[in-house]
C-alpha cells in the first residue's frame, strides 16, 4: 500500500493519521497542514536566484528528511520565521540552503527553527550528533543468545539422532517433551 500523499512504499510500521497512512512523518505534516492537493505540481518559473542586499546564506544538514513532501514541509515552515528570505531543501542530499536577514535571525538560530516535526537540523561545519550504540548492543546480545539456545537444542538432540550416535529412545525421560510426534 502506498504513501497517502506521494505514493511512496509504506515502511512497517507506517506513519498513520486520522486513517490515511503516510511513508514518513514529514507526508503526514504536508497532509495535515496543506491537505491532498500539497504537492499538486505546478508551472515553476525560473526564479532569480541573487540574494538581497544584506542577507545572509547558510547551509545546514537536516536529518530525518525521507521524500519530496520533507522538501515542501520544511520549506513552509521555515518561510513561517521572520528574517527567513528563501529556502531550498533537498533530501536526496539532506541539505538545505537559506536565505536569511542577519538583522532578524543569527546563523546560529536556523537549526532551530527547522528542528520541528522529526527533523533534526544542524549548520554544516558543526559534527554530526553521536550514535546511540546501546540499542544495538542490546539487539546484538539478545540476538546471540537466542541463536546460542537454538544452536545448543541442535546440538542436544538432532545431530545425534541424525548421526546415528543415539536413538530416540536413548533420551528416555526427554521423549514426551521433544520427540512425540
Amino acid at each position: 500500500m502506498p504513501c497517502t500523499l506521494c505514493g511512496l512504499p509504506l515502511p512497517k510500521p507506517p506513519v498513520s493519521d486520522a486513517g490515511h497512512d503516510f511513508c514518513c512523518i514529514g507526508c503526514r505534516e504536508v497532509y495535515r497542514a496543506f491537505g491532498e492537493d500539497a504537492l499538486v505540481q505546478e508551472k515553476v518559473s525560473p526564479r532569480d536566484t541573487a540574494l538581497p542586499p544584506g542577507s545572509r546564506e547558510a547551509f545546514l544538514w537536516i536529518d530525518g528528511m525521507h521524500c519530496a513532501s520533507c522538501e515542501f514541509l520544511i520549506g513552509k515552515l521555515a518561510l513561517k520565521n521572520p528574517g527567513v528570505l528563501d529556502v531550498a531543501s533537498s533530501y536526496a542530499t539532506a541539505t538545505a540552503r537559506i536565505a536569511y536577514d542577519p538583522a532578524q535571525v543569527k546563523e546560529a538560530e536556523l537549526p532551530a527553527l527547522l528542528s520541528r516535526h522529526g527533523y533534526r537540523a544542524r549548520l554544516r561545519g558543526e559534527p554530526a550528533p553521536e550514535h546511540e550504540e546501546g540499542l544495538d548492543l542490546l539487539r546484538l546480545v539478545s540476538g546471540v543468545t537466542a541463536a546460542s539456545l537454538v544452536m545448543m537444542l541442535t546440538f542436544i538432540f538432532i545431530y545425534p539422532i541424525h548421526g546415528g550416535w543415539l536413538t530416540v529412545e536413548d533420551y528416555g525421560a526427554m521423549r514426551r517433551l521433544a520427540f512425540e510426534a
